[in-house]
Parts: structure tokens; sequence; C-alpha cells
């Protein structure tokens, strides 16, 4: 003998009990910013402004940090560091929006954007970078650069990447 009665329909309490009943719809939990809808990846997540992560963090798809994290950060799509959140480690992902403060190194296979409220402190590696007015780094910078290309002179190069002298020369003073 059960205790409770099984459900007849699970939206309602119809026939459990003298009235009907009808269940709340779910909340609309879509993050908002002021009042207006922010748009965000399916597969984000979402560490809160009174959260602190002592550790490392992978992760696979977009990432938004308002909180602290004391350790490596590594994300394979795009991090968000909100206003107030603060990273205590390197940094490795596709994309990066600073807008908080980092401590520590950030390589970037896409864009790094270093909004006005954004703090960099470490050297920062990408191949786009975007520095809004107010915002501030201490380090050093490396941006635009691709990663090296085979091309018909590095034919003649050494297996280890090395070329003679006088080829070397000869190539820069040809590509004056």
């Amino acid at each position: 003998m059960s205790i409770w009665k099984e459900l007849t329909n699970p939206t309602t309490f119809a026939g459990q009990y003298d009235t009907e009943v009808e269940l709340p719809a779910p909340a609309d939990s879509s993050p908002r910013l002021n009042g207006s809808l922010v748009q965000t990846s399916k597969q984000e997540s979402v560490i809160g402004s009174g959260v602190v992560i002592e550790g490392k963090i992978d992760a696979d798809g977009d990432i938004r940090i308002g909180g602290c994290v004391k350790g490596d950060v590594r994300v394979k799509g795009s991090l968000t560091l909100d206003p107030g959140g603060r990273i205590l480690g390197a940094v490795n992902a596709d994309e990066v929006t600073l807008g908080g403060q980092v401590e520590g190194n950030i390589v970037a296979s896409g864009h790094v954007k270093l909004l006005e409220t954004g703090q960099l402190l470490g050297d920062v590696k990408a191949k786009f970078l975007t520095a809004a007015f107010g915002s501030r780094l201490r380090g050093k910078v490396e941006f635009g650069w691709n990663e090296p290309v085979a091309t018909e002179r590095n034919k003649s190069a050494d297996p280890d990447g090395t070329q003679p002298a006088e080829s070397a020369i000869t190539n820069v003073v040809g590509d004056i």
C-alpha cells in the first residue's frame, strides 16, 4: 500500500483534490542586463559574482566569469570576464573579452578584447587585439602574427629550421 496517490496528469493536480490547481509555468531564465535580454550561446557556463574557485578550469564551450578564479583557465570557446571578475592564473581560449582583472598571461587563437574596465597584469598573445579607452595593460603584447608558413626560401633550410648565414642574409636583402 502506498502513501501517495499516483498523479493522473503531470501538469495538474486534477482528481487529487477537490479543486483543480494548475502548476505555474517555468520562469523565464533568460539572462538580462539592465532589463534587456542578453544573447548567450546555448553552452555558456556562468560563474557568478559571489563565487570563488580555487583550481584549474577546463571548459568545452563558452564561459562567463563574474567571480574570482584562482588557477589557470583553459577554454575551447570564448571566455568573458565581467567587470568585477578576477582571474589569478594563465588564460588560454579561442576568444577573450576582458572586463575584469587578470593577473597572468593570456593566449588566444582569435580575438582578445580589453573593455574599458579591463585590466591585464601579464603578457598577451593573440591573433587580434582590441583595447578600449580606459583599459589597462602591463606586460608584453604580441598580436597579428600567424605561425610561420613553409615558403620556397625555407626549403633550403636545414632540418632543424636554420639556414646558412649567407642564405639568410640574401633572403633578408632580397625582401627589402
